[in-house]
């Protein structure tokens, strides 16, 4: 409610400041009323639509879903070699840092 009210008031003391520039425009400057009018209008119009428009960001908590775990790796694995491991289901050897290696899953599985 003090949201509302707020914003009641800041339309009101908006209104009431471009009321009185319209008011106090010299005479000169009232011969082209319909383009003061216009201005004052727009100027109102803008104002009433931004305090009455929703300040509330809506966001969506479902964007970011949590990354799935890695998959456990294959059971089946053997080391041919200090610093090498090879996995029968996937017929490929591996380095310990995880780079394949092509040199071992041909001297293990090309036979």
């Amino acid at each position: 409610m003090s949201r509302l009210l707020a914003r009641t008031a800041s339309l009101l003391s908006l209104a009431g400041i471009v009321a009185a520039t319209v008011v106090a425009t010299p005479a000169s400057a009232r011969d082209h009323g319909r383009v003061g009018a216009a201005i004052g209008g727009a100027l109102i119009g803008g104002a009433i639509v931004s305090a009455l428009s929703p300040r509330k960001v809506i966001v969506d908590r479902n964007v970011y879903v949590p990354v799935a775990p890695a998959p456990p790796p294959p059971t089946d694995s053997f080391t041919p070699s200090a610093g090498v491991i090879c996995y029968t289901s996937q017929r490929a050897c591996y380095t310990m840092g995880g780079g394949y290696n092509p040199q071992w899953t041909w001297s293990v599985f090309a036979r």
